[in-house]
């Protein structure tokens, strides 16, 4: 019986924690979109090494795919005139097409933090915070049942 109370206590609490800590970083993930609207500047990036590495589990004739990573060294230079390296950068698949495909790519960069870049013509998408503010108030709703149960 106390493993049914203790699940009941601890489930919905992760719940309300992985929904603080998502709107918690949404809420970071927006401030960069308003920055990179308004402090941003464009430079061509320069992709030199790029590799491509595939994850299996398993061996012999039990071996599966699991996925692909994608690295690069990535570098570019500020109208400033610092030059910007990121070495065996971990790339995402759009980027990786595009380093395929031998595209020139676009990056926009921060100003005040020229480490700190996306894609020039890719915006983000951003999470819908309803469904994570939805998930921990009925999290939050079902601990305060259980804890109320408890109490009696």
């Amino acid at each position: 019986m106390w493993k049914i109370k203790f699940l009941a206590i601890v489930l919905p609490a992760c719940f309300v924690a992985a929904s603080v800590s998502l709107v918690k970083d949404e809420l970071h993930e927006r401030k960069l979109d308003r920055e990179f609207l308004t402090q941003s500047e464009v430079a061509p990036l320069t992709v030199r090494n790029y590799n491509e590495k595939t994850l299996t589990r398993g061996s012999g004739d039990k071996e599966r795919y699991i996925g692909t990573l994608h690295h690069a060294d990535l570098s570019y230079s500020t109208q400033s005139g610092e030059h910007i390296n990121l070495p065996q950068h971990l790339l995402t698949s759009e980027l990786a097409e595009k380093c395929a495909r031998r595209e020139s790519i676009d990056i926009r960069y921060l100003i005040d933090s020229p480490q700190t870049f996306r894609l020039a013509d890719h915006p983000r998408k951003p999470l819908s915070l309803v469904g994570v503010v939805m998930m921990g108030v009925v999290s939050l709703a079902v601990l305060a049942v259980f804890l109320r149960r408890l109490m009696r």
